[in-house]
């Protein structure tokens, strides 16, 4: 019993350190001009932030979605610049703003 839990545990640490090498890979400097690894994007619903799948964030009453370029919504934003429209779930997206 105690071995599964370590198991769990190491399996646990190694998804932390993955992501947190992701995190660290991003250029924060880098002027986005497409939807990529690193870019804010704001849209006429959300603003989101293309890194890792985390908790939503909040700053200054401002919230931000944080998603991965893999996840669904990611692929279908992916390589979209500003004023391009995509839908997901029945939602229509248009890209506002890319930082």
């Amino acid at each position: 019993m105690m071995h599964l839990e370590q198991e769990k545990l190491n399996q646990k640490i190694k998804e932390n350190l993955e992501q947190l090498a992701l995190l660290e890979s991003i250029d924060s400097s880098k002027q986005n001009t497409i939807v990529a690894l690193g870019s804010l994007v704001i849209t006429n619903k959300f603003t989101f932030y293309i890194s890792s799948a985390l908790p939503k964030i909040t700053i200054d009453k401002q919230e931000f979605i944080a998603l991965s370029l893999q996840s669904p919504l990611g692929v279908a934003m992916k390589g979209k610049t500003t004023n391009d429209s995509f839908s997901f779930n029945g939602i229509n997206y248009i890209i506002q703003e890319i930082y």
